[in-house]
């Protein structure tokens, strides 16, 4: 709302939402896609009702420097055969996005035990290349995804204390 604005009738903003396509689509354990038919709530059936959905872009990381990654072609939605899906059916879906910064870079999960993994295996890469160098830098710049969901939430833990075990761990790798 505009500062000389009282929020009377006459008072507007240049503030709009639209709509907008499947955009950075993540899919993994702890992070599901969701389409449900808007007026009953019923869930539909992904590859029974309507097809697997999957953001190209993201899945096979076709990531080449200067690419933006909000401009890229978007994954469809489509109806199958013999399923409850079907054209001009109203339906919501909820699914959760990436948030992508410098040319393609993203922030990982900080409780999948995929990214656990890629640090054990990334250290112990690092370790061998470097011949014994005394440190590392454990860079934890700029959180802006942290405790965003499913499996994160489904630890029962704060942002700050999921972050404080994630710092744990890393350290405990690197040592």
């Amino acid at each position: 709302m505009r500062a000389d604005c009282a929020g009377g009738p006459d008072c507007s903003d240049d503030i709009q939402v639209e709509e907008t396509a499947l955009l950075n689509v993540v899919r993994r354990d702890g992070a599901p896609l969701r389409l449900r038919e808007e007026t009953t709530g019923e869930l539909l059936t992904e590859t029974v009702d309507y097809s697997y959905v999957e953001d190209p872009f993201w899945s096979h990381w076709q990531i080449k420097p200067g690419d933006d990654p909000n401009l890229h072609p978007m994954p469809a939605v489509t109806a199958l055969a013999g399923g409850k899906l079907h054209a001009g059916q109203v339906v919501a879906l909820d699914y959760y996005a990436l948030a992508p910064v410098y040319d393609g870079t993203a922030a990982s999960c900080l409780t999948h035990p995929a990214i656990r993994d890629y640090m054990v295996q990334n250290m112990a890469a690092m370790t061998q290349s470097n011949g014994g160098f005394p440190g590392y830098l454990l860079s934890y710049d700029e959180m802006r995804t942290g405790h965003t969901c499913e499996l994160c939430a489904s630890h029962g833990a704060t942002a700050g204390e999921l972050l404080a075990e994630h710092l744990q761990n890393s350290s405990a790798i690197a040592r």
